[in-house]
């Protein structure tokens, strides 16, 4: 199959639930044995907590790691629901799941994660540990000693920059 077949197709339906579709209960939420993809079958979950700015205090720190900006936690678990039901688009290039310019990925587990998109942010390792420092200091960055001695943010301004916009909501 084409891997931008789903792309061209119009039959899809609408992924809005606003538009009077109601989504399913969960979390979990069981996806249809019909959907392409890793989700087929499974017991989707929520991204992990790691994924949102309330858990990245204490979030497992990786070479790569996405976050979900404030004001799209709600949205990414309406999404999360939609795969389920059968409403997101699977780019079998990527892997992922396309829905309402957001993209994800499963798990082996059944546990969903942004990938990109409208409201996610992707941040390499060192970005990712200066959000962590600065959400445990409340978002003051004259708190975070590691900032000015450690050489992963001193030599590397940007990170904490990116960071800060992140943490204030000002990432655009």
């Amino acid at each position: 199959m084409d891997a931008n077949a789903a792309d061209d197709d119009a039959s899809w339906p609408d992924t809005d639930p606003a538009a009077g579709s109601a989504l399913p209960d969960g979390p979990p939420w069981r996806a249809a044995g019909g959907i392409p993809g890793p989700a087929r079958g499974k017991s989707l979950n929520p991204p992990n907590k790691r994924h949102f700015l309330a858990g990245v205090k204490r979030g497992r720190i990786r070479e790569a790691n996405s976050v979900v900006l404030r004001g799209y936690e709600e949205a990414v678990g309406d999404d999360v629901a939609l795969i389920a039901a059968g409403h997101a688009r699977f780019n079998a290039w990527t892997h992922r799941y396309e829905i309402n310019g957001r993209s994800y990925g499963v798990e082996e587990n059944g546990t969903v994660f942004p990938d990109a998109g409208v409201g996610i942010v992707n941040m390499n390792r060192n970005e990712y540990a200066a959000l962590a420092a600065l959400a445990r200091a409340g978002g003051a960055s004259d708190q975070v000693p590691e900032f000015t001695r450690d050489p992963r943010f001193r030599d590397n301004p940007q990170a904490i920059a990116t960071a800060q916009a992140v943490y204030d909501g000002t990432y655009k």
